[in-house]
């Protein structure tokens, strides 16, 4: 919430120029959003074939297949899936 707010004299934080840039991006985006409906160019509709995300991050910046590795785990071990599933 910091960055969304900007209230690092708050917490007693001194931001770096970068976390400074940080806050004006995520203020935009969050105001673009409630404005508009969309949270702005750089952040592309979600398309389940690409598993593209954005992250906030100094610089901000973007992929796709965000830990695939590590969600493919749970893909060669259904039994532990199920012991969650049976868990009731």
């Amino acid at each position: 919430m910091t960055f969304l707010f900007g209230t690092f004299d708050f917490y007693d934080l001194t931001p770096t120029s970068g976390e400074l840039d940080l806050r004006k991006t995520f203020q935009k985006t969050w105001a673009d959003f409630a404005r508009s409906g969309s949270p702005g160019g750089f952040w592309n509709r979600y398309d389940a074939s690409w598993d593209n995300y954005v992250m906030f991050n100094t610089p901000t910046s973007g992929g796709s297949q965000l830990s695939k590795e590590q969600c493919r785990f749970w893909d060669q071990h259904p039994e532990f899936a199920k012991e969650v599933l049976d868990v009731n």
